[in-house]
């Protein structure tokens, strides 16, 4: 097996926005039945398709934990009219919500919260490699954002979680993080 290096993770902490007041609680995805017969994964990138384990995603910076979370919102030319020659049925009304390109919508404020911790200073590697006797100290892995090169993000399996140093607030609109965010994807709010 080649040799790996562990980091450590981030002195000051991570932070993940949720919809839930209790950011940091590991939530295994759906049935692995569910999760393998569905036709696409829906699934974020470091997630089990077999739902065997719960991957947390945060980041080292407020700003990058925002920025996750809203980039769905970036306006995508030619993507309504793709979706739209795609689809032959009428729309159904409960799912067919107004939405304006390039803006965070009201709704990503309704029960949303940017939550901060301390982690242990152990995150690590592949969660497969971190179940082997030999590599039981490894958390999860570090990984630069897809959407912009200077966010650091982390998916974390196994809790390092210092639960006394959680901190959580409500989201909202005039967050400096989130407006930053927001400029640096192209997103107003």
């Amino acid at each position: 097996m080649p040799a790996s290096f562990a980091l450590a993770a981030p002195t000051v902490g991570v932070y993940r926005v949720a919809r839930s007041i209790e950011p940091f609680t590991f939530r295994k995805p759906a049935s692995a039945v569910l999760a393998l017969s569905a036709p696409l994964y829906g699934g974020n990138r470091w997630d089990d398709p077999a739902a065997q384990y719960a991957t947390l995603y945060c980041a080292s910076s407020d700003e990058a934990a925002f920025g996750e979370t809203i980039a769905r919102y970036r306006e995508r030319p030619g993507l309504l009219a793709k979706i739209d020659a795609y689809l032959t049925d009428a729309p159904d009304r409960e799912y067919d919500y107004p939405l304006q390109a390039g803006r965070v919508p009201r709704s990503y404020f309704e029960n949303r919260y940017l939550g901060h911790v301390a982690v242990e200073p152990t995150a690590r590697y592949f969660w497969e490699l971190s179940t082997q006797p030999e590599h039981e100290d490894w958390y999860g892995l570090r990984y630069t954002s897809r959407l912009n090169g200077e966010w650091e993000c982390w998916a974390i399996w196994k809790n390092p979680l210092r639960q006394s140093t959680i901190k959580v607030r409500a989201v909202t609109r005039k967050d400096p993080a989130l407006i930053s965010a927001a400029g640096k994807l192209g997103l107003t709010i």
